[in-house]
């Protein structure tokens, strides 16, 4: 959980405070060097940076829209947009 998230659109902040990221498969792209700072004892600070694996994307839930106590991804059902992997 993330008590405090915003996005970047059209070079504005798009603040949605708390959230949920979620996404089963995931790679961590710097995964060596914050192995080596852990061995090393180093590791504070650092950020370990992942991405969602197979070109998928992260799932991404509102606290305040939760209606459920155990939400699920749902489809979007938009026209002409293709639903996420």
């Amino acid at each position: 959980m993330c008590q405090e998230f915003a996005l970047a659109v059209d070079e504005r902040r798009l603040d949605l405070g708390p959230v949920v990221l979620f996404q089963p498969r995931v790679v961590a792209e710097n995964s060596d060097q914050i192995l080596k700072a852990l061995n090393a004892g180093q590791a504070d600070g650092k950020r370990l940076i992942v991405r969602p694996a197979y070109g998928e994307h992260f799932r991404l839930l509102r606290l305040s829209a939760a209606t459920d106590a155990e939400p699920a991804p749902v489809p979007l059902r938009l026209p002409g947009f293709p639903e996420p992997r």
